[in-house]
């Protein structure tokens, strides 16, 4: 359990494996945004521990076996995070790795508790919409354009979330569409494990729920903000000396865009 700071007391699950950590080899905690939970990285997880680390996972509040959201509780992870990290009884500093959205709360915990910190590694992970910036630019948008084109997407979305998780799941209309072939996951023996986590109204309702708060309180400006990995500031005191990666995915264009028109919207963001 962890005490979040309004003294509720919330249970998250966590899974650490691997050799005691040690100065040269920190503990790993990987983390995702709040669509993603534990399953998505346990064939990282085990193959980092078949190389002798340290690696700890878990699922958000809200999400697979931890504990659902409260209703009114904010969708920071910063609400619970240094909590987790101590509860799980594994010695700063950590090495801590964000995948996607993850970097975003990997970066703000360094900057809060940089003595915690051993290093930061970014995994696919860029600047705050940079979905939509890719299509203004591919298209030759104004501001104005933009920003109805996000406003039309998060409803459109925000839609489809709702009617997953108000008929989709309990109708059990989801199996149709969640894939049911173990080679398709990195590690088959675990995949109705990882299989499940995406046919419960939980998952759904939390990701409704991130979705409809993303909407409504993050401003789309044209600045980037402090997360966008392209304006990292190295030189803020708090990660001074801090071991800094960035690893991007490379994929030619077919692979990209397998599953897309080629001369979709969508195919060329994603490129």
């Amino acid at each position: 359990f962890v005490s979040l700071p309004d003294y509720r007391l919330q249970s998250i699950l966590y899974d650490c494996q691997g050799p005691a950590p040690n100065a040269s080899y920190p503990t790993i905690f990987l983390d995702a945004d709040g669509s993603h939970g534990a399953a998505d990285f346990w064939p990282l997880q085990r193959d980092l521990v078949a190389k002798g680390r340290r690696v700890c996972v878990f699922d958000k509040p809200g999400l697979g076996w931890s504990d659902d959201l409260f209703r009114d509780q904010p969708v920071d992870a910063m609400t619970f995070y240094d909590q987790l990290l101590v509860a799980t009884g594994e010695p700063a500093p950590y090495l801590l790795v964000g995948w996607g959205g993850g970097g975003s709360n990997v970066y703000e915990y360094a900057l809060n508790y940089p003595a915690k910190v051993a290093g930061l590694v970014f995994l696919d992970t860029y600047g705050d919409q940079v979905e939509y910036r890719s299509l203004q630019e591919e298209n030759g948008w104004t501001e104005a354009q933009i920003t109805s084109y996000r406003e039309s997407d998060l409803d459109s979305r925000v839609d489809l979330f709702g009617a997953i998780r108000g008929f989709g799941v309990p109708w059990g209309l989801m199996a149709a569409f969640i894939a049911t072939d173990s080679s398709s996951y990195a590690w088959p023996e675990r995949f109705q494990e990882y299989r499940w986590f995406y046919l419960t109204a939980k998952t759904w309702t939390t990701q409704y729920f991130y979705l409809r708060e993303y909407q409504d309180a993050i401003e789309f400006k044209p600045v980037p903000s402090r997360y966008d990995l392209g304006l990292f500031n190295r030189t803020n005191p708090s990660l001074l000396g801090k071991p800094v990666l960035q690893v991007y995915s490379e994929r030619s264009d077919a692979a990209v865009c397998k599953d897309l028109k080629p001369d979709s919207d969508e195919c060329r963001t994603q490129i």
